[in-house]
């Protein structure tokens, strides 16, 4: 592609033009209309004009003869006549990247559609009303459980109807986005890009936007246009050959599958409702869809080159920068957007043509089980590095149901083979199980690890057990004693005598209690004033050990120690809350975190590394082995330290078996077993999913305590008419009822389902070894 530049109509038509008696085209520039002048030329007074005339002819013929001989006159020839045999080449495709390259065609208005469709739309809704009235007499003579199927028909009925019209939706839908989607990403106003010619959205590959918006280049051919770039006849056939041809074939198979779909839509859910088969809906739906989404990779294609060669045109973006014309990227995305479509839509669709019954949606249930266990999988990774408890869980669930899904594709694609065998199995009484030598054996452990949980314990609760005043003892006696503080005695009572003090406190003079603090709970005796020497001289002689006295200030229950510099909160009152905070704010003050000290070494060591990007952690002290914080900092420090004292806890998941029911049992066994009370405690159970989370440090228990619980256990399986059937030697035996000791594994067509699909599994594999063996 090339710098979108008007181009001369002489560099594009390298034809001469011929002379018509040297008279010369002049537009009026009053009415624009040509007008036919004669040619009129200052020739000498003695040549007469047809001397004149016959030396023009001799040079024109001259300069034929020279261009004969180099050449020139032949290239330009075959260039011509290379132009017009691409142009004439390329016409017939335009139609098809007009209907249906950028957008999806209506299938409602095309004739074709709408006719085959309304054949087969007749045929199935009377098919589909037989099969209701003959259901509905079934129901009312009493077959109670063919309700639900006749309740199938009856919604299949206005599904058949509307079916045309419901795609004709998505259609549109898909084009509205498409077109926001182009105009969005080329930046263009008012252009509807459904009203493009073919012609003109190959230009505009070619030549940006210009190629719809300019008109200069509305009478060129594509070829001209192409031609008259760097590159020449190379250029215009890698264009037709790498991008034209191949773009049309997608857009041709797109709409051909397209109309067959919507043609042909009323047999499949025709064939649903009879059949029981949801693999052909599933099959039908990811088919369409993935159609509609290669439309749009197109259209997307399309519009990320035409804005790159906008911007190459004025010298701008990724190309002009590189300096490598957009021709080239656009040649190598085609070739990538190949490869995309070729998994994404191509394949699914040669998998649906080889299986035009079921439209491969076995297949598909099983990628879309595939790519679900895989997100699941990568959403419980980001909830482990969030911390996301329910994130974690959800996402194994969903990694659990997808992989249910896989399993059920996979089932769906042998299904015919599925149902004759338990067909057969039922009307042989499990003869030709017997002779298909399918054998069934119980699960050898109960309980399968599925995955993981990080957890973090938010129970962690930091405590602060003192608060310190950085400051002298002189300057903090002044400091409370403009605050109204009185001089006092801290007397610490052993634990021991506490009780006898508070009955000693009681029979205190009245002169001295409100001079006294007691706090029963610290050991902590404060004596105010006057009350210093009485109250302590008498404790003394009662016995008590009053020798490590503190001296300090004390005012509303709090006391401040001189020497100690430490405040004691004696009484739990609002005024004793507001002094402290007073106390917090007038003066400098730290508070201890109760932490052992190695612990809060290091801690300390570890904030130390992160002290420029946390203001708070430059405010810390160590004191005596203890990590002091700045009082005022404690409610944004506690939160961070407190993070920093968890531990991450890993929680090991375990499903049990598909429809399973001895969950329960099994638990409730162990709640009364002496020996499990601790693992009891350290498992999560979700018996709705048949789940339960382990923690990781009861992991082997748990595995340990579910095989001893299956040891001397039988399991046994249930159908659905009651019969109970336990497993020897690989057959499943009617047990008549549940054994003593059984261990419930819940239904027994599913077991059966997977017994006969593993048996299959098994066989085609072996034929696979058979085959490469004879190769």
């Amino acid at each position: 592609m090339f710098r979108a530049e008007p181009i001369a109509s002489a560099a594009i038509d390298q034809t001469p033009l011929p002379k018509v008696n040297q008279e010369t085209v002049i537009t009026d520039p009053a009415n624009g209309n040509g007008t036919v002048v004669e040619d009129e030329k200052d020739n000498p007074w003695y040549m007469p004009q047809w001397v004149e005339d016959l030396i023009e002819k001799i040079n024109g013929l001259f300069q034929n003869f020279q261009d004969l001989m180099s050449g020139k006159l032949i290239y330009e020839a075959i260039q011509g006549l290379i132009v017009m045999m691409v142009d004439d080449m390329i016409s017939p495709l335009f139609g098809a990247f007009s209907k249906s390259y950028l957008f999806t065609p209506q299938l409602a208005e095309i004739g074709l559609v709408y006719k085959g469709w309304s054949l087969f739309m007749y045929i199935c809704l009377a098919s589909i009303m037989l099969g209701v009235l003959w259901l509905a007499s079934k129901v009312i003579k009493g077959k109670v459980e063919l309700k639900s199927l006749l309740i199938t028909f009856l919604i299949c009925l206005p599904v058949i109807y509307y079916s045309l019209t419901a795609l004709n939706f998505a259609n549109i839908g898909v084009n509205w986005i498409t077109q926001n989607m182009l105009a969005g990403t080329i930046g263009t106003e008012g252009i509807s890009y459904q009203g493009l010619t073919g012609e003109q959205i190959l230009k505009a590959m070619f030549l940006g936007k210009d190629g719809i918006t300019d008109p200069t280049y509305e009478g060129m051919t594509l070829g001209n246009i192409v031609i008259a770039t760097p590159g020449g006849i190379f250029t215009l056939l890698a264009y037709i050959a790498v991008i034209v041809f191949p773009l049309y074939l997608i857009s041709v198979i797109k709409m051909l599958l397209l109309i067959c779909l919507a043609i042909f839509v009323p047999f499949w859910i025709n064939y649903t409702a009879y059949t029981g088969k949801m693999e052909t809906l599933v099959g039908f739906v990811n088919l369409y869809l993935r159609s509609l989404l290669a439309g749009f990779l197109c259209a997307l294609h399309f519009a990320i080159f035409v804005r790159i060669q906008s911007d190459y045109g004025v010298g701008e973006g990724i190309a002009a920068e590189i300096g490598v014309p957009p021709v080239i990227f656009a040649m190598l995305a085609v070739i990538f957007l190949f490869a995309v479509l070729f998994f994404l839509w191509i394949r699914p669709v040669w998998r649906a043509v080889k299986d035009p019954i079921t439209l491969s949606g076995g297949k598909a249930i099983e990628g879309l089980g595939n790519w679900g266990e895989r997100a699941s999988l990568a959403s419980n990774r980001l909830g482990k590095r969030m911390g996301a408890e329910t994130l974690q869980k959800r996402s194994l669930n969903w990694a659990e149901a997808s992989r249910k899904m896989q399993s059920t594709g996979k089932r769906m694609q042998q299904q015919q083979s599925s149902l004759k065998d338990r067909a057969l199995s039922k009307i042989t009484g499990g003869a030709s199980e017997a002779i298909q030598n399918i054998k069934y054996s119980a699960p050898k452990s109960l309980a399968q690890e599925s995955g993981s949980v990080v957890l973090f314990d938010d129970s962690m609760d930091l405590n602060f057990d003192e608060t310190i005043v950085e400051s002298s003892s002189t300057n903090l006696y002044s400091e409370l004693k403009k605050s109204g503080y009185s001089q006092a005695n801290l007397l610490n009572v052993d634990e021991g005598q506490r009780r006898k003090m508070t009955e000693q406190l009681q029979h205190l003079s009245p002169e001295y209690k409100d001079l006294v603090e007691w706090n029963e709970a610290t050991g902590e005796l404060v004596t105010i004033g006057e009350a210093k020497q009485g109250v302590v001289g008498n404790l003394k002689q009662l016995g008590f050990n009053v020798a490590s006295q503190v001296e300090g200030m004390s005012r509303d229950g709090v006391f401040v120690g001189l020497e100690t510099k430490k405040v004691h909160k004696m009484l739990d009152t609002e005024k004793a809350e507001t002094a402290i905070q007073k106390i917090n704010t007038d003066l400098q003050t730290y508070t201890k975190a109760n932490l052992p000290s190695s612990t809060a070494k290091s801690i300390y060591s570890q904030l130390q590394n992160v002290k420029d990007d946390l203001p708070w952690v430059k405010n810390l002290k160590m004191i005596d082995e203890d990590l002091h914080i700045d009082t005022q900092d404690v409610d944004e420090a506690k939160p961070y330290i407190e993070k920093m004292l968890t531990s991450p806890k890993d929680k090991v998941r375990y499903n049990m078996p598909r429809s399973s029911k001895f969950l329960n049992d099994m638990i409730t066994d162990w709640k009364y077993s002496p020996n499990r009370q601790d693992l009891v405690k350290a498992l999560e159970v979700n018996p709705d999913k048949n789940v339960v989370y382990v923690d990781s440090a009861h992991r082997q228990e748990f595995t340990k305590a579910v095989e001893e619980y299956q040891k001397d256990r039988t399991p046994y399986w249930r159908t659905k008419d009651g019969k109970t059937f336990v497993i020897m030697d690989g057959i499943p035996i009617d047990h008549g009822a549940p054994p003593t000791n059984g261990i419930n594994m819940g239904s027994f067509e599913e077991f059966q389902k997977d017994m006969i699909q593993h048996h299959q599994e098994q066989k085609l594999q072996n034929e696979k070894v058979t085959s490469t063996t004879k190769k």
